[in-house]
């Protein structure tokens, strides 16, 4: 739906949406931060949303990724959940590495490619089930800088770089 716009204002750890292409804009962050095992807030460092459905969104801060799938009535933290003892977590398999930015395969709608700054790079999931870390022949801090896809739907090639160190690689 070209109408619905998302931004962030990561200075305020905010997230916006509007559903009349920009003419009026509400808060979805506000009273919305679900329980996480940090107290950092949103900070909206992204925001990717689903190719097939506006109302499912992601955005992050520096150690977690959040979810919509009602507009951002309602976020869950989606990296890790509450342990069986009380006050403890436990992850699903995302580190935590600074995330600079998330894109959906556009040849595999559940596939989501997240790009990471020093040595997370770049890494793949099934709609946030499970992760999948790329590169790890490539220099340690290299960070991940962008990503695309190739139409057969399963090579991507990530550029990376960070601090005058710039490598290309492509995968399968």
């Amino acid at each position: 739906n070209p109408a619905v716009l998302y931004v962030a204002n990561s200075n305020w750890q905010q997230l916006f949406r509007s559903d009349d292409g920009g003419a009026h804009w509400r808060n979805i962050s506000e009273n919305r931060m679900p329980s996480t095992p940090t107290a950092l807030g949103f900070q909206g460092n992204w925001i990717e949303v689903d190719p097939h459905d506006e109302n499912t969104v992601y955005t992050c801060n520096s150690v977690h990724i959040f979810k919509t799938t009602d507009g951002g009535k309602s976020w869950a933290e989606t990296t890790s959940r509450a342990g069986a003892i009380s006050g403890t977590w436990q992850g699903r398999g995302y580190s935590g590495y600074v995330p600079t930015q998330v894109k959906w395969n556009p040849y595999q709608p559940k596939q989501l490619v997240l790009m990471a700054m020093d040595d997370g790079k770049f890494m793949t999931s099934d709609d946030m089930k499970n992760w999948r870390m790329h590169g790890p022949s490539l220099e340690n801090w290299g960070g991940g800088v962008d990503v695309s896809f190739a139409a057969d739907g399963h090579t991507l090639v990530a550029a990376f770089g960070q601090e005058g160190w710039k490598q290309e690689v492509a995968t399968s």
